[in-house]
C-alpha cells in the first residue's frame, strides 16, 4: 500500500505493547497491527478486515515478525542498484482503488529479499522468497492462499519487467512492466 494512499495511527505503551491501525482505511477495508516491541523488532498479530466484519474472523489475520532494517543498508554503497521501490499502481477514481503492482527490493545479510503488492480485487501483499540473480534477471516464488506463484524479472536501469511463469498463470494477466519508483535509500528514508 502507498504510504500516501494509508494514514496510519501508532500507539506504544511503556511495557512495549504496540498498536497500528489505519486512521481512515482504504474503500472498506481497515488495517491493524497489535504487538510487542522487543529490541530492533515487533512481533504480533496483523489484520485486515472489512468495515463490519465479525472479530472472530481469523481469514485475515496473520502472524507477523518486523525486524528494523539494518542501517548499513542505507549507505550509498551498500545497497545495489537492483534495491529499491518498482510499481505501477494507480488510483482509480471511479472505482475508489488501486490497480497494479509494487515490488519492493532490499538486500539484507547478502541475501536480496522482498515484498509483492498486486493490487486486484483487494491489495495482496506476498513476501518473496527463493530469490535467484543471475545478470539482469531475477528469478522468485511467492506464497499465496492458492499455493505458490513463480515470477521471473528482466531488470533493467529504471525498470522491472515482471513475468508470472508457474504452470497456473494465465498468459493475459502474468506479464507488467514496474518502473523504479525510488531508491532503497531513499524508501528508507520516507517520513
Amino acid at each position: 500500500m502507498p504510504p500516501e494512499r494509508l494514514k496510519l495511527r501508532f500507539t506504544q505503551s511503556p511495557d512495549g505493547k504496540v498498536h497500528i491501525e489505519s486512521a481512515e482505511g482504504f474503500g472498506d477495508l481497515t488495517y491493524t497491527f497489535d504487538g510487542q516491541a522487543e529490541g530492533a523488532s515487533l512481533t504480533g498479530r496483523f489484520r485486515f478486515a472489512r468495515k463490519g466484519q465479525r472479530d472472530g474472523d481469523d481469514a485475515n489475520t496473520f502472524p507477523v515478525t518486523l525486524r528494523r532494517v539494518d542501517d548499513k543498508l542505507q549507505d550509498k554503497n551498500y545497497a545495489t542498484s537492483v534495491s529499491g521501490l518498482y510499481s505501477n499502481v494507480e488510483y482509480n477514481e471511479e472505482g475508489s482503488d488501486l490497480t497494479g503492482a509494487e515490488l519492493v527490493l532490499l538486500r539484507d545479510q547478502g541475501r536480496l529479499l522482498g515484498i509483492l503488492t498486486l493490487h486486484e480485487e483487494e491489495m495482496l501483499p506476498y513476501a518473496v522468497t527463493g530469490v535467484v540473480v543471475s545478470k539482469q534477471q531475477l528469478q522468485f516464488k511467492t506464497r499465496t492462499q492458492s499455493g505458490d506463484e513463480a515470477y521471473r524479472a528482466i531488470l533493467s536501469r529504471d525498470k522491472i519487467r515482471l513475468r508470472r511463469t508457474d504452470a497456473a498463470a494465465s498468459h493475459e494477466t502474468t506479464s507488467m512492466v514496474l518502473s523504479k519508483k525510488k531508491t532503497l535509500r531513499e524508501f528508507l528514508n520516507e517520513k
